[in-house]
């Protein structure tokens, strides 16, 4: 059932629509972003299983990268929705066409793998919220490992990281 939800939400997304009251609705970067994926969110960085903690960077729609300094884990609807309303420590904005690159991508990735969860004391995370579409879909892995079933999302992983400035990229290295 998740998987033709997934497919549906995806079909939906690859359709733009233009909105002629532009001020009430956040400025759209690009065709891939549709009216019901306006607000979705990439997330991306490492959760410390000890103190139930993450770090993450966040990028949105408008092409915008933010970075979230170590927080205590979220998981219920209305404080994952001020999590991504929130804009912590502003970073820079990539292009729409890198926006495009990494959005489609991972929406592959979440059809492809639908679940990835591998515990461990530290794990990253790849995470893509829709709060429009009722979606919070999130990978976890341990970067210790070269697993096949988190090669597509490592993939993401390096798009959302080569993304970064220089002196903000942590691809986590062994």
């Amino acid at each position: 059932m998740l998987k033709y939800i997934l497919i549906f939400s995806l079909l939906l997304s690859c359709s733009s629509t233009k909105k002629e009251n532009k001020q009430e609705n956040p400025p759209v970067i690009s065709n891939c972003v549709s009216e019901l994926t306006k607000n979705a969110v990439i997330r991306w960085g490492y959760v410390y299983k000890q103190n139930q903690t993450e770090k993450a960077y966040q990028l949105n729609t408008q092409g915008d990268i933010y970075r979230q300094d170590e927080t205590k884990i979220v998981v219920r609807k209305e404080k994952i929705e001020d999590l991504i309303n929130s804009k912590p420590n502003y970073i820079e904005s990539v292009s729409r066409e890198t926006y495009c690159d990494i959005y489609v991508q991972v929406q592959k990735e979440f059809i492809k793998a639908q679940a990835l969860f591998v515990p461990a004391d530290t794990m990253v995370f790849v995470q893509l919220i829709n709060p429009d579409a009722g979606t919070n879909l999130r990978a976890l892995w341990n970067p210790n490992y070269e697993a096949i079933g988190s090669e597509g999302f490592r993939k993401v992983w390096a798009m959302l990281d080569k993304a970064l400035p220089k002196d903000q990229m942590y691809l986590h290295k062994k």
